[in-house]
């Protein structure tokens, strides 16, 4: 599956780590698709949490 990233809002991937040392490329590019992920997790868990449309 594909997914078009210019539909979402950008997220900047942090240039350091929780102890302030800098990340290299490759553990900035891992810790924004995380970061891409947990958003998509908490999105799809509040349209979950909607109630249903009822149809007529």
């Amino acid at each position: 599956m594909n997914i078009n990233y210019g539909l979402i809002p950008p997220l900047e991937s942090p240039k350091r780590d929780a102890e302030g040392r800098r990340l290299g490329a490759k553990e900035r590019g891992r810790t924004k698709k995380r970061m891409v992920g947990e958003r998509a997790l908490a999105d799809l868990d509040a349209w979950i949490g909607q109630p249903a449309l009822a149809a007529e």
